[in-house]
């Protein structure tokens, strides 16, 4: 197993690859923050025109990377694989480096081998032997990375029979399972990337998809809530077709069709469930003399009383675009529904919309959590990471999350710390409270996938029971399939109870049409914590974004 990181927090040790080429961790980190660089969309990085840099649009990129598939030069590990790229002459290549010679470029890019380019402003500079430097876009050295030196890239390029290309957001848990399919199958090698954030993640493989440089399994999300998500990619006929596989006909109804493209086949295969509730910090809870609260009422005295303490309530990360949308999820699972499970299909049928119903309610409720001081100060400035440390190190008594929250917090926890999950209520009648719960981790083969039938078995060895149980135990999630290597611990038994209860709502955006709904909701969060827009204009941003379709 060789995993190589995106992203530059995740430091990859030196070590031999195959052709006798040993990787030079400074060079390669350097790279690395290019690369992740590339997954912010062109439009949204501030470019210095003066400096006359060097920018790549999308097409572009594209077509450097079919150049570079044609020649080959994309399966070298060494980052000198890149002067190759310099090779690439396009017009709108030439165009955009005002007079730039291939020289130049070549040049330009070999300073990543033993002297790493200054990054500042979004520019990455990169010194060469003519007398001024070449000033290079981020995307456009990005975009030779993606398509020049990825050896994970291409689906298995290689040819390799026995090796299989990998990549998700978030490392641990499908590390877990990667080590126990290797112990499985003697002689298979997984080489995998991992991405520490969903954004950047998502992009970069839609990006590794249009080039054709994708890995052979990767991470793709339930539904319908982002362009990675089930129905997107199966619509643009980018995933694999497992509906003949072994474990298809172990898939509950209730799962398939977040999991099945539009004719019903299957093309994906569940890892894990998730709910969304309050997750606890139990010694913290218990240090402050509170119990957790099981009403709104309840909620709202809950933070006063914490804050007495000199506790937050709840932690709240919003600069991580994806957690903003979990307080309303939760509410919305009580007070939306719940008392109509079939809110969505009447929004389709144009009967509804969310200005008009209780979403108005649930966010409503979210900023009067805000102003109840429930949570941090300046949650708009706090990520995912900052909030898990104030969650496990006890500074929060808890967080409105995800199940796996506990689990990531426990990181940052006091040994013998303790992590619990209640349902978040939204109503003073706790029989009303209802649980949102999904599928949470889900995987597809890549249908171009250079070693398909690798690809199929992993994809049935993360179905079998074995598999399940090792992913969702480590992801702190329960299993999507029966599994009876699994045992649940305390935040997951909320899920089995409420499930079997009948009380477990979908996650809403697995649902929507398209995916801008859920970019709207993201994104108006955020506005709304800072007081840019009403309660009103969200709803009705998402209902404008539903009625696309």
């Amino acid at each position: 197993m060789r995993p190589r990181a995106l992203l530059p927090e995740r430091r990859v040790p030196a070590r031999e690859a195959r052709d006798g080429h040993r990787d030079h961790p400074e060079p390669r980190r350097h790279l690395e923050r290019v690369l992740h660089a590339a997954a912010v969309p062109l439009g949204q990085r501030q470019c210095d025109r003066s400096r006359r840099d060097l920018q790549l649009r999308q097409p572009i990129r594209h077509r450097l990377a079919a150049r570079l598939r044609r020649t080959g030069h994309q399966r070298h590990p060494d980052p000198r694989c890149l002067l190759l790229a310099a090779e690439v002459r396009h017009q709108g290549l030439r165009g955009r480096t005002q007079g730039i010679a291939a020289l130049s470029l070549r040049r330009a890019i070999t300073q990543h081998q033993g002297h790493p380019a200054h990054i500042q402003g979004g520019i990455v500079k990169l010194n060469t032997t003519r007398r001024t430097g070449a000033t290079i876009g981020l995307a456009a050295v990005a975009a030779l990375v993606l398509a020049g030196c990825s050896t994970n890239g291409g689906g298995g390029e290689s040819g390799d029979e026995n090796v299989l290309t990998f990549t998700a957001a978030g490392e641990a848990p499908a590390q877990a399972a990667i080590d126990a399919f290797e112990a499985a199958n003697p002689g298979v090698t997984v080489e995998a990337t991992f991405a520490n954030d969903d954004e950047s993640y998502q992009q970069t493989l839609r990006t590794q998809l249009s080039a054709g440089t994708a890995p052979d399994v990767f991470r793709v999300w339930p539904g319908n809530g982002n362009a990675t998500s089930i129905t997107p990619l199966s619509d643009d006929g980018l995933l694999m077709p497992l509906g003949e596989q072994s474990w298809a006909g172990d898939v509950d109804d209730s799962v398939r069709p977040v999991v099945e493209d539009a004719d019903g086949e299957l093309v994906g295969v569940p890892v894990t469930m998730v709910g969304i509730g309050a997750i606890w910090n139990d010694q913290a809870v218990e240090a402050a003399g509170l119990t957790t609260p099981e009403t709104w009422s309840d909620v709202l005295q809950f933070c006063a009383d914490a804050k007495a303490a000199g506790k937050v309530a709840f932690a709240l990360g919003l600069k991580s675009a994806w957690v903003t949308q979990l307080v309303p999820y939760a509410l919305t699972a009580t007070s939306v529904y719940g008392p109509d499970p079939d809110f969505t299909d009447q929004q389709l049928a144009g009967d509804t919309t969310f200005a008009d119903s209780a979403w108005q309610d649930a966010q409503s409720q979210y900023l009067e959590l805000r102003d109840a001081g429930c949570f941090n100060e300046n949650p708009n400035g706090i990520g995912y990471d900052e909030q898990m440390t104030m969650l496990g190190q006890g500074d929060a008594l808890g967080a409105v999350h995800i199940t796996s929250a506990g689990a990531n917090a426990e990181q940052y926890a006091a040994e013998g710390t303790t992590f619990s999950m209640t349902p978040f209520p939204a109503t003073d009648d706790p029989g009303e409270t209802n649980l949102p719960v999904s599928v949470g981790i889900v995987y597809g083969a890549n249908a171009k996938a250079k070693n398909p039938e690798l690809a199929k078995k992993f994809i049935d060895f993360l179905a079998s029971s074995e598999g399940q149980a090792v992913y969702a135990t480590a992801a702190g999630a329960a299993p999507a399939l029966a599994s009876s290597d699994f045992e649940a611990g305390p935040v997951l038994a909320a899920i089995t109870e409420y499930q079997a209860e009948g009380r477990a709502r979908p996650f809403p955006d697995v649902f929507w049409p398209n995916t801008k709904v859920q970019q709207e909701h993201l994104a108006g969060i955020q506005e709304l914590f800072n007081d840019s827009i009403t309660v009103d204009e969200l709803l009705q941003r998402m209902d404008a974004a539903f009625a696309e379709g």
